[in-house]
């Protein structure tokens, strides 16, 4: 089931779509981590490699986090409910992935390399406002 980019605008009909966040926890006591199964297509609707949104879910709960892009599974130590990593996202989203801070957020269609930075003119990977 697809959600929109922005989830506050409850159009059905809303231009950019995402999948939901779906995690499953695997293992137990100390060993226990939150694999996030279809990061990778929820990046892809992002237009960011999947490790970009795993390592702000890793910032953010203060885990530690693993990637594995070949067997496409992407870890978050710890366990983690998908509705928060939901939310979490949505601050990825208006953190990282947002052009304008207008009330009607979309995400940037651009690629990496048309980002530079305005003071050092270099190229920036992430566009953080």
């Amino acid at each position: 089931m697809s959600v929109n980019v922005n989830r506050s605008v409850l159009d059905q009909f809303y231009r950019y779509k995402m999948p939901r966040i779906i995690a499953k926890v695997e293992g137990k006591g100390n060993g226990i981590k939150t694999v996030i199964v279809n990061m990778t297509d929820v990046a892809k609707s992002l237009n960011r490699p999947p490790t970009y949104p795993t390592k702000f879910f890793g910032c953010e709960l203060g885990a530690q986090t693993q990637f594995d892009a070949k067997n496409d599974r992407f870890i978050v130590n710890g366990s983690h409910e998908a509705n928060k990593l939901q939310d979490m996202l949505d601050g990825f989203i208006r953190n990282v992935c947002c052009v304008d801070r207008a009330v009607n957020k979309s995400i940037s269609h651009l690629k990496e390399e048309e980002y530079f930075s305005e003071t050092t003119q270099k190229r920036n990977p992430l566009m953080l406002r």
